[in-house]
């Protein structure tokens, strides 16, 4: 079984490594003329560096979206709880499911109960 993880900085286990190589090398023997390669190595640098950034910026970008999701749990609100109570509205997703920014979380759950809040 492979353990395929990738870490906080979009680093990679050496298993990911590993499969990462071999699908460019399959790939580079594959497609090298294809792609305009002189050989089958060149292509499998092509695809690797492919594959690497694939991966990096998904993991990256999934990773911002956690600890999103995290940040707005850790602002005291339950985002469902408030969006039945018809209180401000959040955005909407494709789904229908509300979600709110940390700057409202903050504000509705904290600022407007201080009596030095002025609404601007």
């Amino acid at each position: 079984m492979l353990e395929l993880v990738v870490g906080h900085f979009s680093e990679g286990s050496s298993d990911l490594h590993e499969l990462v190589k071999q699908a460019a090398k399959a790939a580079g023997e594959k497609h090298w003329k294809r792609i305009g390669a002189y050989n089958s190595r060149e292509a499998r640098g092509t695809f690797m560096t492919r594959f690497v950034r694939k991966i990096g910026i998904t993991a990256a970008v999934q990773l911002s979206i956690l600890r999103r999701k995290a940040f707005n749990r850790m602002m005291g609100a339950d985002l469902r709880a408030q969006a039945e109570a018809g209180e401000e509205p959040g955005e909407e997703d494709n789904n229908g499911n509300r979600y709110y920014s940390a700057q409202q979380e903050y504000q509705s759950n904290y600022c407007s109960k201080s009596p030095l809040y002025r609404e601007q």
